[in-house]
């Protein structure tokens, strides 16, 4: 009888043994796959943002060839533009106008206030020659008369008038923008939302001032002006250098070929 008690007694021993060798491997396995589940979903985590990562890098890479592409294209307008008086800009002074409207560009483009507004702009004002006189008087690429001219230069820091500063193409149009941008933000600031009746008014007030553009349109009236063709006509050329600039962008091999050669006159980007 007790050999019986001590056979059962060892067998529930045994069995109680390896039924907590089996809790064990249990537990352990439920360890390891809470781990590997834990583990698994860290590196889905890691893999999704590395993947957005990815894309975002696309995404600015694309950006910067197109930003890129058309800081070249606005570098050959004013190439193009500026062959015929080449000779009256050093290579700085190119380099230095480039710049400016390409930073204009970019700033204040989503305005309208672009490349090819300024390049129809300064085909109108001077034919891009950075000594033109007109018969009033106006000098230089943007076309400053007397007054102008000491107005723009303080307001840039200058002590007043000089006539080398205004035949100065790179400082020449960079008090011409400046103070064409400040006509757009006056025309802002009096309330008019339209965009397009924006540029229009600014390019007014830079020809025959603020106060006139306010008597000739009284804030929305169109007045039968004859002048009104000089606007319309920048304008109108503003669309034919967007059509252009977007041809050299869109095509990336005509743009090498023009950009070939050209690379000693042109600021390299």
């Amino acid at each position: 009888m007790q050999d019986m008690e001590k056979k059962w007694f060892k067998l529930f021993i045994f069995s109680m043994s390896v039924f907590i060798i089996v809790l064990v491997i249990v537990a352990r396995w439920n360890v390891t796959l809470v781990e590997e589940v834990k583990k698994s979903g860290t590196e889905r985590k890691s893999l999704k943002k590395y993947i957005e990562k990815i894309e975002l890098l696309g995404k600015v890479e694309k950006i910067y060839i197109k930003d890129t592409l058309r800081q070249k294209a606005i570098a050959l307008g004013f190439w193009e533009l500026t062959a015929e008086y080449s000779d009256k800009y050093t290579s700085k002074e190119k380099q230095d106008c480039i710049q400016l409207i390409v930073t204009t560009d970019e700033q204040h483009g989503h305005k309208g206030f672009d490349a090819p507004l300024i390049f129809a702009w300064l085909e109108k004002e001077s034919k891009w020659n950075p000594e033109a006189v007109s018969y009033a008087g106006a000098k230089g690429l943007t076309q400053w008369t007397d007054y102008k001219a000491w107005k723009i230069l303080v307001s840039m820091g200058y002590p007043g008038y000089e006539k080398e500063l205004i035949l100065n193409p790179a400082v020449n149009l960079a008090g011409g923008l400046l103070y064409l941008h400040g006509l757009m933000n006056f025309w802002e600031w009096k309330g008019i939302k339209d965009q397009d009746l924006i540029l229009t008014y600014t390019l007014q007030s830079y020809r025959w001032g603020s106060e006139n553009t306010e008597k000739l349109y009284n804030l929305g009236e169109k007045a039968n002006n004859p002048d009104n063709q000089h606007i319309s006509w920048i304008l109108s050329r503003r669309e034919y250098w967007k059509e252009k600039l977007k041809y050299w962008i869109d095509d990336a091999q005509i743009l090498a070929e023009k950009w070939e050669g050209k690379k000693d006159v042109l600021i390299d980007y």
